[in-house]
């Protein structure tokens, strides 16, 4: 060959390393910016502010009803905290567990074994929305050993498939006989305290975008 075209053999062979070289660096830098995102919303989840699911688009407008409605339900004022979503409160239900292990099934059951609970309230809300339609709520105040365990609890409670706190009159996913699948699902954390609500239909006509605003107020609720 040629010493001009072995040179640019070696050219072009070196160019195309760097194009490689740089398309890495690009692929590696967008990877490393989602683990940072991730990381991010992951702190967030962490702290003490209400946890999102995937589950948790509201129209703007609910999204302002909704805040107003936990202020409301932040300060006893449960009544008007269903109103300012267009809920009306039909009936509430309290009780005081002895045991979140005994109150609890799949893989959380399994974390309170391991790592018991040293206190849980529980609730169950019946809730009418402006169709006549009616779902039910199910609300657990649990609080844990130590803050490190109370986050590692939320965590695993905000997993796809990690099983809940059984709802009042129930030992597994139904609340008031109305199956709960997971989706419409809420937490928050506030030191040792962890609180976990679920929402699921009362009849066919359950509104998915109501569900969630209202398991978004019902973690805002005082505990019994």
């Amino acid at each position: 060959m040629p010493e001009s075209r072995s040179r640019l053999a070696s050219f072009s062979l070196t160019k195309s390393g760097l194009i490689a070289v740089a398309v890495l660096l690009v692929f590696v830098a967008g990877f490393a910016g989602a683990g940072q995102h991730d990381a991010d919303r992951a702190g967030t989840s962490a702290s003490n502010s209400v946890m999102g699911t995937a589950y948790t688009t509201l129209s703007p407008q609910l999204r302002g009803r909704v805040t107003k409605s936990q202020d409301a339900a932040q300060d006893g004022r449960q009544y008007q905290a269903w109103q300012q979503i267009g809920m009306r409160l039909i009936s509430s239900r309290t009780e005081r567990a002895g045991s979140c292990t005994a109150n609890s099934y799949g893989r959380l059951q399994r974390f309170f074994q391991r790592t018991p609970c040293q206190d849980l309230d529980r609730m169950v809300l019946r809730l009418r929305d402006p169709r006549g339609s009616q779902l039910n709520v199910a609300v657990s105040w649990i609080r844990m050993p130590n803050p490190a365990l109370a986050r590692e609890l939320r965590a695993l409670a905000d997993a796809e498939d990690a099983g809940n706190v059984a709802p009042i009159g129930s030992t597994g996913p139904y609340i008031s006989g109305a199956q709960a699948i997971g989706v419409h699902h809420q937490s928050l954390r506030n030191g040792t305290h962890v609180v976990l609500a679920e929402a699921a239909p009362g009849d066919a006509l359950g509104d998915a975008e109501r569900m969630r605003a209202a398991t978004k107020v019902a973690v805002t609720l005082p505990e019994p």
